[in-house]
C-alpha cells in the first residue's frame, strides 16, 4: 500500500512538471506570437 501510494505521489509530480512546462511553452509561443507588453525602457 506504501508503495502504490509513493508510486502516485511520483506520478502526480511528474504530470504536474509536464503540465507547467507545457503551459510554459504554449506562453512563450504566445509571447512570440503577439507583441501585447511594452517593454521595459522603452517609455516616451
Amino acid at each position: 500500500m506504501l508503495a502504490t501510494i509513493l508510486a502516485a505521489a511520483f506520478l502526480g509530480s511528474v504530470g504536474i512538471s509536464l503540465l507547467s512546462r507545457h503551459l510554459a511553452r504554449l506562453d512563450e509561443a504566445r509571447d512570440f506570437a503577439i507583441p501585447s507588453h511594452i517593454a521595459i525602457g522603452d517609455e516616451p
